[in-house]
């Protein structure tokens, strides 16, 4: 069955006519379950790799004895599709669900035994309209993972892996790859797959437009959250970010979606040039104002049966879904520092931009007296609780700390006698203030400003 992504809730170029020359396309890969094998394209299904070629495998240091494996996380998940389908689950059901999520210890894994990689996503060209070739004309790319977050600086990220390939030149492939013998969490198991592409236009990220333009789609999206409130409507309002500019799900190619950093110049290590998007992998297949990207032929099934996250790729239930970005000719895995929200690829190569999580050492180094939070996603929104990752920080960074109402800065912790957590307050329209992130130091004291 095809998929089809609906009209969008606005005509957005007759909002912004001069979107028009930013516009885009993308393919939205619309992977559902299914029974793939390794002559298709697909997200989690089966690889086609050469019998004599090593299959790769993570030798970095880290925990690996303790996890879920991988039989009972896709035994769970079909128990309870099939309970969903007929209802909900039976007592005995919940007992044997119980059961299967249960967290294993293998004492006969240390934690510098190489660990086979999961595979992710194959995509032939074939298949894929708007995949370009590969290096050397090769049709056919391949990404796997560790299924264990205990990469990079913060041991939280994810060691991703991606091959491309000549599929004619794959006389005998393998055909049963090696399996770790646990996994770190549920999500980094994608269920199999079949996809069904489709092409759709897209249009950048509000924060990369040029900024006259963006300053009139944020004044939109600020005019329809008014009149929202104004009618008491409870769905959300339509809004450029989530409904009009970058489809959810995974796509290959269009714009990168930035959904936790600014906009970031992302530049190849080799050649210098600047890079486009390659691959997204998303958690959810829709979302928005009322479920806007979700395909026409979904909406007619019952909704406790709608899933919109076919491939189960989320994350262990304490984290959010990921983002990250992954080296386009990765011939090794390497740590990536994800942030939240998906996953995505560019090309042709990339060194990942600088994350926050490298900040947690430079607080506790430097002489600071204080450090603030800011929020990216709007001009005008503080962080909605800044309390909480402020004080996350301040923990990382062996500070005390303590909460105490304060109305002056976003958010702020200075950094002696005590560490104190400044919520956010409201300017006298009633609105957040603009945001300014803030690092000062003692003057002279070797700080920062």
């Amino acid at each position: 069955m095809t998929r089809t992504t609906p009209p969008r809730p606005v005509h957005v170029e007759e909002l912004f006519p001069k979107l028009g020359a930013f516009r885009g396309v993308t393919t939205r890969l619309h992977p559902r379950p299914g029974r793939p094998d390794a002559s298709v394209s697909s997200v989690g299904g089966p690889l086609l790799w050469p019998a004599d070629e090593p299959w790769p495998v993570c030798t970095e240091p880290h925990k690996r004895s303790r996890g879920y494996r991988v039989a009972d996380i896709h035994r769970g998940r079909q128990l309870l599709a099939d309970a969903w389908a007929r209802g909900r689950p039976s007592d005995e059901e919940r007992v044997l669900l119980t059961e299967l999520g249960r967290g294993h210890r293998d004492p006969d894994v240390a934690d510098p035994d190489p660990i086979p990689l999961i595979g992710l996503v194959q995509l032939y060209r074939r298949d894929v309209p708007g995949l370009p070739p590969g290096p050397g004309g090769c049709d056919l790319l391949q990404v796997l993972w560790c299924p264990f977050e205990a990469h990079g600086p913060s041991r939280y990220g994810l060691a991703p892996h991606v091959r491309w390939r000549r599929s004619d030149l794959v006389a005998v492939p393998l055909d049963a790859p090696p399996q770790p013998a646990l996994v770190g969490f549920e999500g980094a198991v994608a269920e199999p797959c079949v996809l069904h592409p489709e092409q759709v236009v897209t249009y950048p990220y509000a924060g990369s437009l040029p900024a006259r333009l963006w300053r009139r789609v944020d004044a939109w999206e600020r005019a329809e959250e008014c009149k929202a409130e104004k009618r008491g409507l409870d769905d959300d309002p339509v809004t450029y970010h989530h409904d009009l500019s970058i489809p959810q799900g995974c796509r290959v190619g269009g714009f990168p979606s930035w959904r936790t950093t600014d906009p970031h110049p992302m530049i190849c290590e080799a050649c210098a040039a600047p890079m486009v998007l390659l691959l997204t992998v998303d958690s959810h297949e829709w979302g928005g104002a009322n479920g806007s990207w979700m395909p026409v032929e979904e909406r007619d099934v019952a909704e406790h049966l709608r899933d919109s996250r076919p491939a189960q790729l989320t994350d262990r239930p304490r984290r959010p879904a990921e983002h990250l970005r992954l080296p386009h000719r990765a011939r090794a895995p390497a740590p990536v520092e994800p942030p939240i929200g998906g996953a995505e690829l560019l090309r042709p190569a990339l060194s990942p931009p600088p994350r926050q999580s490298g900040a947690y050492g430079l607080y506790g180094a430097l002489p600071l007296d204080v450090f603030g939070l800011g929020e990216h996603h709007s001009p005008d929104l503080s962080v909605a609780n800044p309390a909480i990752p402020l004080a996350a920080i301040a923990q990382g960074a062996q500070l005390p700390v303590s909460a105490e109402p304060f109305s002056g800065d976003i958010g702020a912790v200075p950094m002696s006698p005590e560490a104190v957590v400044r919520p956010s307050c409201s300017s006298a329209e009633g609105r957040p203030p603009a945001p300014r992130a803030r690092l000062a130091g003692r003057p002279g004291a070797g700080g920062l400003v």
